[in-house]
């Protein structure tokens, strides 16, 4: 992998992971400070144990891409097994995104008041991601940075 987009790589993975464990704080403070319309909000139940499990999973990808192998490039995940795991990881992290996503909207749209809260907008870090992201990619498509 190039230099450049290893650092870019990393630097996201650290960001992801301070975003998911930011998102678990919030949800706890929101839980002590008995915020009632957030508890209530049934995707909470999968988000809060997921922030964890996702954090982990973005931190087991960095330490591989840190050796040099991406994870995706190891023998364990080249057999059928492997995809599969790496099918099911992946469709897991889709359906935490979009959870994170419904989180924020329904705390907005029923005027959550005890949910206002700064960290409130770490749920939407993948949108935030994804609307740097895109642009980023088809610039260095462009410039032919991501040529091999």
């Amino acid at each position: 992998m190039n230099q450049s987009l290893m650092i870019v790589s990393v630097i996201s993975m650290i960001i992801i992971i301070a975003c998911n464990i930011g998102i678990y704080k919030y949800i706890e403070k929101l839980e002590k400070e008995n915020c009632d319309c957030a508890k209530n909000i049934k995707v909470v139940k999968f988000i809060k144990p997921s922030a964890l499990i996702v954090s982990v999973i973005i931190l087991i990808r960095l330490l591989s891409s840190l050796t040099g192998t991406p994870l995706s490039k190891h023998k364990f995940m080249q057999n059928m097994l492997g995809r599969l795991i790496s099918l099911l990881i992946k469709i897991y992290l889709l359906g935490y995104y979009v959870c994170i996503i419904v989180y924020f909207a329904k705390l907005v749209n029923r005027l959550c008041d005890c949910s206002k809260k700064k960290e409130r907008v770490l749920l939407l870090y993948p949108v935030i991601l994804m609307g740097i992201s895109i642009p980023i990619s088809i610039i260095l498509v462009a410039s032919g940075a991501l040529k091999k």
